[in-house]
């Protein structure tokens, strides 16, 4: 996003469909084994198409193409919450699935989606009943809080 922030990237919907192609086609050829799965051309490949992918993603919504509206506000901003405790939330649900007995009844794609749920709720949750209050907090804390340096860097606050 910070490539995106004072310049506009031409073409950005282009670049998101090649971002997201590359990623397809990284898959695949990983699946058929072109390259090994933890590898370095691995990671490369699929480093390159997830950076496009972002960078597609940013551009165009700063260039108003694509609008994710509150919803996606309120998941860009809660991200760092989900990136923090999602581990820790797939490991449980994981271990509460195993304990139930569902985890060997339930195909494996149902146990995904179960458990990528609950991580991303969790995420939510941690953001908007810890990370947002605390950012209020810090930011009426602050001096100078008014200055729209301050502002920018504490928008995710406001998310409502």
């Amino acid at each position: 996003p910070y490539t995106t922030l004072f310049r506009s990237v031409p073409a950005a919907p282009a670049l998101l469909v090649a971002g997201v192609t590359g990623f397809i086609v990284a898959g695949i050829a990983e699946n058929v084994g072109a390259f090994p799965t933890a590898g370095l051309v691995s990671k490369l490949t699929f480093g390159v198409a997830s950076t496009v992918i972002v960078v597609g993603l940013a551009s165009a919504e700063r260039q108003k193409v694509l609008n994710f509206g509150n919803a996606g506000m309120f998941f860009g901003a809660a991200s760092y919450s989900i990136y923090l405790i999602h581990p820790i939330v797939i490991g449980l649900a994981a271990r509460v699935l195993a304990g139930s007995g569902l985890m060997f009844v339930l195909p494996d794609a149902v146990v995904l989606v179960v458990v990528s749920i609950t991580a991303i709720i969790a995420g939510l949750g941690l953001y908007a009943l810890t990370e947002r209050p605390l950012m209020t907090s810090f930011r009426q804390l602050r001096p100078g809080s008014g200055s729209k340096r301050h502002h920018d860097a504490f928008r995710s606050a406001d998310v409502r």
